[in-house]
């Protein structure tokens, strides 16, 4: 009795055919992904015949404002000041300032700038590379500079501007905090008693885990970490000095009074002499304008630069960022201490 020939699988015509649809599907992707690159190449290249005279940026005139040769630009400084992504308006990065001042430098119609700041202040480092970058530009071009502090201009805000000609404040806004801030959290008795977690750490030197968050702070460390703070606020208070003649001239013991870490409206900060003058931003533009050489605000333009993102950014929409959940700003805090010029109230980002 002949046995009979078991029923062949379809597996194998099913595995063809999604081999078949899968090369389809390569091959229909390729074809678009082409098209795309064209019409990327083409919007880039409109992009760099527009732009030929301003670099990577396109000018957008600011409304009711007058229509002449004669320019000034506005530089926004929002957010928190420290380094990232220069379209991340959560905060100001010292690229994104420099790019601007060195554009605005090769354009002679570019009378003056104004920084339009609404920032707590940021990272020491930052701060300090747009703070030279304002002294950079002023030097070159012989441009003034007039700095605007609108909602918040507080410590490192309050820094940049005074790098600047003339300080024109919001009377109800917050300035001043001038001084230095460190935070880190303590978490041994959490790790260790509550959750029986206990770091274990080689190190090479007694002090190469400093500002650990899983021991407490020694007497010795807390002087070293103490002297860099007095180190850094000294470099404020010689910035504060070097641009506020009135405080120059004040004593030792009045300036401190004044530059202790508190925050001031823009009303108090005038009478201490930390602003010339309060207004609206409108002010400011007056001002700027009169500095550069009494320019004709009717007949002079106010503009800012805008970036121009590549289209397949644009495309991609890489620039969109998911605002940070509370546990990953409190993780970020834990890790290794840092040095603001900040006020500094809650999480830093």
């Amino acid at each position: 009795m002949s046995e009979s020939t078991p029923a062949r699988k379809p597996f194998g015509g099913f595995l063809s055919i999604l081999i078949t649809l899968f090369l389809l599907g390569i091959f229909f992707f390729s074809i678009i992904l082409n098209f795309l690159l064209a019409g990327a190449l083409a919007v880039l290249s409109d992009e760099q015949e527009l732009t030929q005279n301003t670099g990577n940026f396109k000018v957008k005139v600011l409304e009711n404002q007058g229509k002449g040769e004669d320019k000034i630009l506005t530089i926004p400084i929002n957010g928190v000041i420290m380094e990232g992504a220069d379209w991340d308006e959560r905060m100001t990065t010292s690229s994104f300032v420099k790019r601007r001042l060195e554009q605005a430098a090769k354009d002679r119609n570019i009378k003056a700038v104004i920084l339009k700041i609404n920032s707590p202040g940021g990272a020491i480092s930052t701060t300090e590379k747009i703070y030279q970058a304002i002294l950079e530009y002023k030097e070159k071009t012989g441009n003034p500079v007039v700095a605007y502090l609108d909602d918040v201009a507080a410590s490192g805000g309050y820094y940049l501007a005074v790098a600047c000609d003339e300080i024109v404040a919001f009377p109800y806004g917050i300035t001043g905090s001038i001084g230095v801030i460190m935070s880190f959290y303590q978490m041994q008795d959490l790790f260790e008693n509550k959750l029986g977690i206990k770091e274990i750490v080689i190190k090479s030197g007694l002090h190469k885990d400093i500002g650990s968050a899983q021991r407490s702070m020694t007497d010795q460390e807390r002087e070293i970490f103490d002297r860099i703070i007095q180190e850094m606020y000294g470099r404020f208070l010689e910035v504060v000095k070097k641009g506020r003649g009135n405080l120059a001239r004040l004593s030792e013991e009045e300036l401190l009074n004044i530059a202790d870490g508190r925050v001031y409206t823009g009303n108090q900060a005038l009478e201490k002499g930390l602003v010339d003058q309060l207004g609206s931003f409108s002010d400011a533009f007056e001002e700027a304008a009169k500095l550069a050489g009494n320019l004709n605000k009717d007949k002079t333009e106010l503009i800012k630069y805008e970036s121009r993102r590549p289209f397949l950014q644009e495309l991609l929409n890489t620039s969109v960022k998911a605002p940070k959940l509370p546990f990953e700003n409190f993780m970020e805090n834990i890790g290794s201490p840092r040095f603001y010029y900040m006020w500094k109230t809650s999480s830093i980002r």
